[in-house]
């Protein structure tokens, strides 16, 4: 995360949240653990939620491009916020959305 505070980066709602669940659920992380770390993300970087048009976009996205739904709405969420370059590790590395590429932070030859 050191790295990415000097980029231009944000941070999803959606994906705050999808990261407390997991990290809580099975128990990799204390509730308060968890709960620091996103503060602290939030604070070093801009947060942005989904809109109204992002769920019928997501939808679209979803029946036409076979994205998993809340994939889909990440996706759609970011899109709609001017994000060009997308770091996930569950989606397809390379994979171009209009502007935007979907990236694996931890494949081989990532470059930030």
């Amino acid at each position: 995360m050191d790295a990415m505070a000097e980029r231009d980066c944000v941070l999803t709602l959606q994906a705050l949240a999808e990261f407390f669940h997991a990290v809580t659920r099975k128990e990799k992380m204390s509730l308060e653990d968890a709960s620091t770390m996103i503060r602290d993300w939030m604070t070093l970087f801009p947060t942005i939620a989904a809109e109204t048009g992002t769920l019928p976009a997501a939808i679209t996205l979803r029946a036409e491009h076979d994205f998993a739904f809340w994939d889909a709405m990440l996706v759609q969420t970011a899109r709609g916020a001017g994000v060009t370059r997308l770091l996930s590790e569950d989606m397809q590395d390379g994979r171009r959305v209009g502007p935007m590429r979907l990236e694996n932070p931890f494949s081989t030859g990532f470059v930030l």
